[in-house]
């Protein structure tokens, strides 16, 4: 794909090292979203208190334990190529979709 003639968009906010100090959900530290709904239907099928579980296979820690740190670096314009990169696609995409809905606002005013 060739971008050197696209518009790089606005609207994308570089915070990849923010998100990365944060830990991805349902990675790493933590449970995914399969594992709590497993453990709902498994303490469900128990009768047990689903937090009994969920402390049991440490995924649930207390709530100072899931703030995350802010990030020490603020979301702004990506510099790097593949933030450029998504820039550009992202500009090309906004850009055709404007096309599409001038044309259709013209096709339905007709």
């Amino acid at each position: 794909m060739r971008t050197d003639d696209f518009r790089p968009s606005s609207n994308v906010e570089d915070d990849r090292e923010a998100s990365a100090s944060r830990g991805m959900p349902g990675g790493g530290g933590g449970l995914g979203i399969g594992a709590v709904i497993i453990v709902g239907l498994v303490s469900w099928y128990l009768g047990v208190d689903p937090n009994v579980i969920l402390n049991m296979l440490g995924g649930l820690g207390s709530p100072s334990e899931q703030t995350s740190p802010a990030p020490s670096v603020a979301p702004g314009t990506p510099n790097d190529a593949t933030g450029k990169f998504v820039a550009l696609v992202l500009g090309d995409t906004e850009d055709r979709w404007t096309e599409i809905c001038r044309q259709r606002a013209n096709l339905s005013s007709a």
